[in-house]
């Protein structure tokens, strides 16, 4: 379960990351138009290399949605 959930979370930065500057940084240098990187592959990479700087406000909405979650398991 850890495992898909951290697949997602790095296909999920992969996405977030198509297309910009970033991704371009990263990428080797490739004739070729499509990524030589898969995308799991590519989020891993990006995870290393590149800076988040998510504001505070939203670290607490994620936890608060977790909490709620995880009490509504406990009830069901």
């Amino acid at each position: 379960m850890i495992a898909a959930l951290i697949i997602f979370v790095l296909w999920l930065v992969s996405l977030s990351l198509k297309g910009s500057v970033t991704e371009r940084q990263i990428r080797v240098n490739s004739g070729s138009k499509r990524s030589p990187y898969s995308v799991i592959f590519l989020g891993k990479i990006a995870c290393h290399y590149a800076v988040f700087d998510l504001p505070g406000d939203y670290l607490e909405l994620a936890q608060a949605l977790l909490v709620g979650y995880f009490e509504k398991l406990e009830k069901g």
